[in-house]
């Protein structure tokens, strides 16, 4: 897949896991993820992502995060991996 991730993605609040690894997305992490509020495993490493975790992101208390930390600044999460 390519492009942004799409930031209608935070309407599918019962998600629970979120895997978009090994694509080739870019641009930042939008904040709507942060209205996942089901979210415990999300897995975004591997793709052209910039920027910094959201802080809504942080908030939900998801108990598995990965990204590529060489691009993404990950200050907010204790989780990410």
């Amino acid at each position: 897949l390519t492009g942004t991730i799409p930031s209608q993605l935070g309407d599918l609040t019962s998600l629970g896991w979120l895997w978009l690894n090994s694509n080739q997305f870019t641009g930042t992490i939008p904040s709507q993820l942060g209205a996942l509020s089901s979210l415990e495993w999300l897995w975004l490493n591997s793709n052209r992502l910039t920027g910094t975790v959201p802080s809504e992101l942080c908030d939900i208390g998801i108990r598995y995060f990965s990204v590529d930390r060489a691009e993404v600044v990950c200050a907010c999460c204790s989780c990410c991996g």
